[in-house]
């Protein structure tokens, strides 16, 4: 995954990053679900470096942990929530230029959609190109999207404009790009009809005993190596 390590992680790293992802997940289904919350772990020690809960506009790291975020020799793995139920925004693909430490980064959405994205080969080297580049992929996205509008998909444009964009960015090498698509979003983004082929990746960090390529799924999952039944079916990450 770009210039992420690719060594196999340690048993505790893991298991920090999964205990984040379940708490996430908990957040997500719980009272305060409308809130954005933000959790860090390192990737060298598994150690958790924050957990912070914002307003359903974004939330935002303290001092310290933005300082490690900074430090372009820290391993900082991130996850947070998006109560739009939307996909990576424009700011989170730029985060990567603000947060050279920050390595990787998922989300879990609202209808219980989960992305990951990383740096890609070509992601530019400072914040005014990043922000350019988005911002053109995104009047680009939204033109084509629009002149498919017909009756019964306009919550659909607005509810899978991010995800299209970040597969743009995916196929321009711009950032990696995994997900796992609910099934109420898969079939938003079967309505659309907009046809984009993911890009091949290299091997996920997941730890998983069955995989499908990139690309294929049964149910919605695109995630490179999740673990899946016998008849191709996600059934974890």
């Amino acid at each position: 995954f770009g210039e992420e390590e690719q060594s196999i992680k340690s048993d505790e790293i893991i298991q920090s990053e999964q205990n984040a992802r379940k708490a996430i997940q908990e957040h997500v289904n719980g009272p305060d679900k409308q809130r954005e919350r933000l959790m860090l772990v390192d990737q060298t020690s598994g150690e958790k470096i924050g957990d912070f809960l914002g307003t359903v506009l974004g939330v935002d790291p303290d001092e310290e942990a933005i300082k490690k975020l900074r430090d372009p020799k820290s391993q900082i793995w991130t996850i947070h929530n998006h109560p739009s139920g939307k996909s990576f925004s424009g700011e989170d693909v730029g985060t990567f230029a603000m947060w050279p430490g920050e390595r990787s980064m998922e989300v879990i959405s609202a209808s219980g959609s989960r992305y990951r994205m990383t740096r890609g080969l070509k992601y530019p080297d400072t914040l005014k190109k990043v922000q350019k580049l988005v911002s053109d992929e995104y009047d680009s996205v939204k033109d084509v999207l629009r002149r498919k509008v017909y009756k019964g998909i306009t919550l659909d444009i607005d509810k899978q404009l991010d995800h299209f964009v970040m597969l743009r960015l995916m196929k321009k090498g711009i950032i990696n790009y995994e997900f796992d698509l609910a099934s109420t979003d898969q079939e938003g983004v079967s309505r659309l009809e907009l046809q984009s082929e993911p890009s091949k990746v290299s091997r996920s960090p997941f730890r998983n005993r069955k995989s499908l390529p990139f690309g294929v799924s049964k149910d919605g999952c695109y995630f490179a190596t999740c673990e899946r039944d016998d008849e191709g079916r996600c059934i974890g990450w």
